[in-house]
């Protein structure tokens, strides 16, 4: 099988290789800036490849960060953003708050310049284009992306989360649509724009948006976002009009994959997209089996970008790989537990026996449905 090159390789030897060579005393002052000092660790963790608490009491022992570093505050949005998965459940999905521009003024599809990267502004097209070939984006480009097509484009903040997620290699349900949440303004009381200064600022020069319609205040620009009106295509050159083509977005693995049903499986340590490290010492003589669960992937398609990082991931820990069309014919069964497995119908966690990864801190019992609430309940708990 030929793999896509992507920001990211595949594998636990690759991720090790990545956090024992990130030192993080440059990452506040450079986290925002496109080519900053940070870590790219994102898609190891969102696949379990490398856990929360190992990335922590790496870096932690390795640096002697406190619990107030700003790495280890950016670690604690992706634990926080599950607090509220779990919390909420499929809601997360829908807007959690009051929506502070009407829902009429948003379109339900991506309009096909952006999908083509041919939008004519060059933070944008750069950005889709960097996101269709490496299925990853700086955080701060995400956030501008995002802005992009919510405010400015007027498309729903669920249309462009489902499109991203399809194609980020780190693409976490949780993590991707909460904070296009946090963009669009559904989650919060205030909403997420920029302009041409801030790109400028942060953002290399071939991202360059000044005279276009960007260039505006920021006051002009949120009067944009809360009116119908929304900005059109700018001028391009001949060139830029050379068609780009989006990459094919799959609901099953680009190979054949032997059906589950014919293994006649027991006793055996599931390995899920969720969970590849499989670092749990207990279970290290159990026959390691990979399972792509087909039935979640009819909901959430992925790039061939992400299968490819994943099976590659899974093929380096696993003993066999199988498809999987009906959940509830999994036999007995040892895993760990992510709150992806719920998106799975049918999942008999009746047989299957959960082992669930340590939180950074102690987890809050009650529902925090902000960062800076949970953060004040857990950072007196981190040690």
């Amino acid at each position: 099988m030929k793999y896509s090159n992507t920001i990211a390789f595949p594998g636990r030897v690759s991720a090790k290789q990545r956090l024992d060579s990130f030192n993080p005393s440059e990452y506040k002052r450079t986290r925002n800036f496109i080519k900053g000092n940070v870590s790219k660790l994102s898609p190891y963790i969102t696949h379990g490849i490398l856990s929360l608490e190992e990335v922590y009491d790496t870096l932690t022992k390795k640096y002697n960060l406190r619990p107030d570093h700003k790495f280890i505050n950016e670690l604690m949005w992706r634990q926080f953003f599950h607090h509220v998965w779990t919390k909420k459940g499929e809601n997360i999905f829908s807007s959690l708050a009051e929506e502070l521009v009407p829902k009429s003024f948003y379109r339900s599809e991506l309009p096909g310049d952006i999908t083509r990267a041919k939008t004519g502004l060059a933070v944008i097209d750069k950005t889709i284009k960097g996101l269709y070939e490496s299925g990853y984006i700086h955080n701060h480009a995400r956030m501008w992306l995002a802005a992009y097509i919510v405010h400015f484009r007027k498309v729903y903040w669920k249309v462009g989360a489902d499109w991203m997620y399809s194609l980020l290699v780190d693409g976490d349900l949780a993590s991707n649509h909460l904070s296009w949440q946090w963009v669009a303004g559904t989650s919060r009381s205030s909403i997420y724009i920029f302009n041409a200064e801030n790109v400028k600022k942060y953002g290399p020069e071939e991202f360059c948006v000044k005279g276009t319609s960007l260039d505006r205040s920021y006051s002009e620009l949120s009067d944009l976002a809360f009116s119908r009106k929304t900005i059109g295509n700018e001028l391009i050159t001949e060139d830029e009009l050379i068609p780009f083509k989006a990459p094919l977005i799959k609901s099953y693995p680009p190979i054949d994959l032997p059906d589950i049903r014919n293994a006649n499986l027991d006793d055996f340590f599931l390995i899920h997209p969720w969970n590849i490290g499989f670092s749990d010492e207990t279970s290290s003589k159990m026959r390691k089996v990979g399972i792509i669960f087909e039935e979640f992937h009819k909901k959430w398609p992925w790039s061939t970008v992400k299968w490819n990082f994943v099976l590659k991931s899974m093929e380096e820990t696993c003993d066999d790989i199988f498809i999987c069309r009906d959940a509830s014919q999994i036999g007995k069964c040892l895993t760990t537990y992510n709150q992806h497995l719920e998106e799975i119908p049918r999942f008999p966690f009746d047989r299957v026996n959960t082992i669930f990864d340590k939180k950074i801190g102690v987890e809050p019992q009650q529902y925090c449905h902000s960062f800076s609430k949970y953060w004040r309940k857990i950072e007196k708990t981190i040690t």
